[in-house]
């Protein structure tokens, strides 16, 4: 019984692959899964399209894609239409896990703070709450009064007369855990003077 039944199936998959074909031929009409990449088809493997195996043609006759449900190449993950650029944690919407500088506070990655952009000097950097040391770095009102500055060792010099760290607040308290600075030293550029610049003759 199983036999026969298994029989009946593969000769309707035959009978239902050479009507495909008839169709085709006959009237253009492209059909999905014959094997033929047709019009507005991207692939078409036919009895070898998948919805589940990495990087296969899909059974829609469309290329592997982020947004899938399927994690194919170059993708660190894929839920498919639950793919999120706004909810933590979430797989993102470009196949990428949750990263710092995504915008999204990811508190399982111990992420202090995210507010996606490069700017070192803005109180939140590689996603923890501090600011990077610099040369005229100015501690000012409306900052919080609590400053930290990223753990690390900065090489500085002062190019200027106000000095490395300016605060310009009353009751600031400033954590310099974990923070080394080593000086510069000033490098001096010689001017040469020709002759009659030192010695004016006449």
């Amino acid at each position: 019984m199983y036999k026969k039944t298994s029989h009946i199936l593969v000769l309707v998959f035959v009978v239902c692959f050479l009507i495909g074909l008839l169709v085709t031929s006959v009237y253009g009409i492209p059909i999905c899964g014959n094997g033929i990449k047709e019009d507005a088809e991207e692939c078409d493997n036919g009895v070898n399209n998948s919805d589940s195996k990495p990087n296969s043609c899909r059974s829609g006759c469309t290329l592997a894609n982020c947004r899938d449900w399927v994690i194919d190449d170059g993708e660190e993950c894929d839920d498919g239409p639950q793919n999120s650029d706004k909810i933590p944690g979430a797989c993102r919407r470009n196949c990428r896990q949750a990263y710092c500088g995504d915008g999204v506070l990811d508190l399982t990655n111990d992420e202090e703070c995210d507010d996606k952009n490069n700017n070192s000097y803005d109180g939140c950097y590689k996603c923890k709450k501090c600011y990077k040391p610099k040369d005229d770095l100015v501690i000012h009102q409306g900052m919080e009064k609590d400053i930290k500055l990223c753990p690390g060792t900065y090489q500085l010099e002062d190019k200027g007369q106000k000095g490395i760290i300016i605060v310009q607040s009353k009751n600031v308290r400033l954590n310099c855990e974990g923070v080394i600075f080593v000086g510069l030293e000033r490098k001096l550029t010689q001017t040469v003077q020709k002759p009659d610049q030192i010695l004016k003759v006449r």
